[in-house]
This record gives C-alpha cells, sequence and structure tokens, in this order.
C-alpha cells in the first residue's frame, strides 16, 4: 500500500476514498477505525495498493482540476411521464 493523499478533515478524507472506489481503486484509509472512536492528531492517510497507484494519483488529479463530473444521466432519468423521478 502506499499512500497518496492526507487530509486533515476526516469527513474529506472519506468522501476521497469513496471517489477513488467508485473509480475503481481499492482505497483506504488509515486509522480510519481509530479516527472515529478517538480524536487523533496529525492528518488522515488515504492509502491504494502499489498497482493501483497511478489510477489513484489520476483520478485525484481530475477531482483537483474540476475535471471529475458524475454523469447526471446515470443517477437523473425521468419516468415515463418525462418528470424526475
Amino acid at each position: 500500500m502506499i499512500v497518496v493523499r492526507e487530509c486533515f478533515d476526516v469527513m474529506e478524507a472519506r468522501v476521497i476514498v469513496s471517489y477513488l472506489r467508485a473509480g475503481g481503486v481499492d482505497a483506504q484509509l488509515i486509522d480510519g477505525e481509530m479516527r472515529r472512536q478517538l480524536p487523533v492528531a496529525g492528518p488522515a492517510k488515504i492509502a491504494v495498493p502499489d498497482a493501483q497507484e497511478r489510477r489513484a494519483l489520476a483520478l485525484l488529479e481530475e477531482a483537483d482540476a474540476g475535471e471529475a463530473a458524475v454523469d447526471e444521466a446515470a443517477y437523473y432519468r425521468p419516468n415515463d411521464e418525462g418528470n424526475a423521478p
């Protein structure tokens, strides 16, 4: 595993882990369980398998540049009457 990002905001770290997982990367929040139970000093670390480092860094670069977009059609489909659900 290799650390690809550090965040001082644990919620931000969890969002990033979810984003990477949605992109096919097996991201993990280091010490994630401990952070739920105790206030831990220092940044939350996001790690990925060595073989997925390039993919993870590419996804993070896209997100940082504002190029990551949600496919609205996948989440917002009209019903038979043409209205949103």
